[in-house]
């Protein structure tokens, strides 16, 4: 009989002394749990438009990401009797990985009116101001890549002074925009 109680003491003491199991803390008892579905989605590619006076050299606008034209966006120049040729980057400033390899952006710009006509060139010469003056001129630019236009104005008026012209490329998928422009006034 002693060695009975001795035994029911060692089984309530081993009872006591541990702790209670939930299905939910034994991998055994548990169902897995299963995490929902993750969806890798792409990180945007953003336009990035610089603007500059020469085909090479110095540009502004560079990491600047806004619709709205900043002053490190624009030139100033000065208007003349003379065409004035002003030149734009347009780069595809990926956003981190994974990106996408290539982004398809809708370039728009300023289009001719009384007082000044306005004109657009590709890289290779190609007029391309229908398309562009009306915002469905489409490049399709690889992520860290760029491209290039420039833009023809000429006076048609002596009465003009001033202009403040746009230049805006915005990523066909995302809808993600950047501007950069130029002011052209009288001296």
């Amino acid at each position: 009989m002693e060695s009975l109680s001795r035994l029911l003491v060692c089984v309530a003491l081993v009872f006591a002394s541990a702790s209670i199991l939930s299905a939910s803390d034994s991998p055994l008892l548990s169902a897995p749990k299963v995490s929902p579905p993750t969806k890798v989605v792409p990180v945007a590619d953003h336009p990035d438009l610089l603007v500059g006076l020469r085909k090479v050299g110095e540009f502004l606008g560079g990491g600047t990401y806004s619709s709205q034209l900043t002053l490190t966006q624009r030139l100033v120049r000065l208007l003349t009797p003379t065409p004035t040729t002003t030149y734009y980057r347009i780069q595809n400033d990926s956003q981190g990985l994974p990106a996408l390899p290539y982004s398809l952006f809708a370039v728009s710009g300023s289009k001719s009116d009384l007082r000044f006509g306005i004109a657009y060139f590709d890289t290779l010469g190609g007029n391309i101001t229908a398309d562009v003056a009306r915002g469905v001129h489409v490049l399709n630019i690889a992520t860290g890549a760029e491209t290039s236009l420039r833009q023809r104005v000429s006076r048609k008026s002596s009465a003009a002074t001033y202009a403040l012209l746009r230049v805006g490329a915005k990523n066909v998928a995302t809808l993600k925009k950047d501007v950069a422009g130029v002011l052209l006034q009288r001296p």
